[in-house]
């Protein structure tokens, strides 16, 4: 039996935390089962206020990104969280690249799946991964801290801000 992808919408994950100081590394619960082969990527790039968030060079390329695969050989249960760690093991799955960068003074974090339009296999995840880029994918919850959002970006994802205290 071949296991397929769990296909997410918004909503479908959350991230619940994250350290902006080395290492970097953050965490996401997800609140639907992910069967094996799931594949979830994060990144640190953000969008372009110019630019709609649907439109052709929508991205602020430049920065990184991480793909995280259920390879655990069977589904993961909803409300499990998973801790993804800048050059470490992840505490479930397994990734590919690293996000790594995070800026204690203002960044976001955004999980997606999908693929932007870049042509290389490490860029291809976030368009060419220059400034600007074009992202395609699916958003499925953005994280943003220290900043505020700009304010055309991602009208249909799920956004949160964090503040230091």
């Amino acid at each position: 039996i071949a296991n397929t992808q769990t296909t997410l919408a918004i909503g479908d994950i959350s991230i619940i935390g994250f350290n902006a100081n080395a290492p970097d590394n953050f965490c996401f619960v997800n609140w639907v089962p992910l069967a094996n082969n799931t594949v979830i990527k994060f990144t640190d790039n953000g969008f372009l206020s110019s630019s709609s968030s649907t439109s052709t060079s929508n991205g602020r390329g430049g920065e990184n990104f991480v793909t995280w695969t259920n390879s655990t050989g069977s589904t993961v249960a909803a409300g499990t969280v998973i801790r993804i760690e800048n050059g470490a093991t992840p505490s479930l799955g397994s990734v590919v690249q690293a996000l790594s960068g995070i800026s204690a003074s203002g960044d976001q974090i955004f999980a997606y799946q999908g693929v932007g339009a870049g042509t290389s296999a490490a860029n291809s995840d976030y368009g060419s991964n220059v400034n600007p880029s074009t992202f395609t994918g699916t958003i499925l919850f953005g994280l943003n801290f220290g900043t505020a959002w700009l304010t055309l970006v991602l009208h249909q994802a799920t956004l949160r801000t964090y503040r230091p205290i």
